[in-house]
């Protein structure tokens, strides 16, 4: 018999692992786009047509309306990031290029076969708008890659997830991201803290529970010593870009909850890994609060959904757009916290998919609110986008008070701590 083979080096395993859970999360992200695309899958011939090409290219001056052009910008954009993204090493323009052509096909492909599928129209803007999404998020991806010499822009490329939830976080409070010159519009937007001001115990909740996870982001983004300093730069951006961007506005229990979470977190500081737990708990709780609001019951239970994202392809485009980046936000926020109390992004993210699915059934006795279970599948889908972005399961020791940030730097400690065991004392 012969030797056996020697074990691979854990920093290896954690690499392959790694990379198959990219591949993964890719082939999610494409199965995603095909459903919300050709759902409710009713194809038909169509006798006498002109054709999808033609079709596509008869339209190609067709001005979209704005929410459609976001949405679908949106709806590519996970795809080119996973797609540009490359583990243990930079991402290349290559990989940059191949994720914006994988992005343009998937986008071709759907919009040929929108041809053929009832209720479906075959769109240029929609496979322009797909493009750019994939562009963007292949950019961003090769973004995360690079090695910058700044500080600010080297600890964002070296904390991929916390940097993307909290753009997830803008993307939500800045929608529509359309500035404007008006006055009026200012004064409007502070209004709320002035005049016949308002706090409510939910409001309030709600706002220090966000303002503490935004500030355990900022804290794994910044340098020792820089995160108070940060917080409240993002927390000024939010404010004045609130006053400037049309449709959004200040209130009292935004204000009053950054503080709040500001100094609870300086409170906690002593003991980091309590201060984990406690944003983690205080994270749990609003989200059940958050699912089952406003707390009145009816009589008789109303229809559960089975059909994932139906409301989204149903609804308004404006308010799912803002859906979309306030529930990444705040899933993505849970499990990322659950990991760094050690839990892997697996059981994290069953967690919070159990969580949601339980609240959504309490939902059907809840006025206004739509049961279904698309909030459980998108927890099932943030936590493979994060899984694979970071560590694929992020199953890796600890080391210090915090796990590392990046596969890279986690390998790393591996192969330093596999050297100090092999070496003689």
């Amino acid at each position: 018999m012969g030797e056996p083979e020697p074990r691979a080096p854990a920093a290896d395993q954690a690499s392959k692992s790694a990379e198959r859970n990219l591949k993964v999360a890719i082939a999610l992200f494409m199965a995603m786009i095909t459903y919300g695309s050709l759902f409710p899958f009713a194809f038909h011939a169509v006798p006498g047509g002109i054709g999808p090409l033609r079709t596509l290219l008869g339209n190609w001056d067709k001005t979209p309306g704005r929410g459609d052009f976001v949405s679908n910008i949106l709806l590519y954009m996970p795809l080119g990031f996973s797609c540009a993204i490359s583990v243990g090493k930079k991402a290349s323009l290559k990989r940059l290029g191949g994720a914006i052509l994988i992005g343009a096909t998937l986008s071709l492909s759907m919009e040929i076969s929108q041809y053929y599928d009832t209720g479906r129209d075959t769109e240029a803007t929609d496979f322009y708008a797909n493009t750019i999404g994939t562009m963007l998020g292949a950019i961003a991806g090769w973004f995360f890659g690079q090695d910058f010499r700044w500080p600010l822009l080297r600890e964002l490329s070296a904390n991929r997830i916390p940097a993307l939830l909290l753009a997830a976080w803008l993307g939500y409070r800045l929608y529509p991201y359309v500035p404007t010159i008006s006055m009026h519009k200012y004064t409007g937007a502070l209004r709320p803290l002035f005049h016949n001001p308002q706090l409510t115990a939910y409001g309030l909740f709600r706002q220090t529970a966000i303002w503490l996870a935004i500030r355990a982001l900022i804290d794994e983004l910044a340098a020792s010593g820089r995160g108070a300093a940060l917080f409240w730069r993002f927390a000024g951006f939010i404010f004045l870009s609130s006053v400037l961007i049309i449709s959004t506005w200040i209130n009292l229990a935004q204000v009053v909850g950054l503080v709040l979470a500001f100094f609870i977190w300086r409170a906690l500081s002593p003991w980091p890994d309590v201060r984990t737990v406690a944003v983690v708990a205080v994270m749990g709780a609003y989200i059940v609060a958050f699912r089952l609001t406003p707390f009145r019951l009816m009589d008789t239970a109303g229809r559960y959904g089975m059909i994932p994202f139906f409301s989204f392809m149903r609804g308004s485009i404006d308010t799912d757009v803002q859906a979309f980046f306030e529930k990444f936000f705040l899933y993505g926020s849970a499990i990322w916290l659950l990991v760094r109390t050690g839990l892997s992004v697996r059981n994290a993210t069953l967690l919070i998919a159990v969580i949601l699915l339980a609240t959504s059934f309490a939902e059907i006795y809840l006025p206004g609110r739509s049961a279904e279970v698309t909030d459980a599948v998108m927890a099932l889908l943030i936590g493979a986008f994060v899984g694979s972005v970071e560590t694929g399961e992020l199953a890796l020791p600890r080391f210090g008070n915090k796990p590392s940030d990046t596969l890279t730097r986690r390998i790393k400690l591996i192969e330093s701590t596999d050297d100090a065991v092999l070496q003689p004392e």
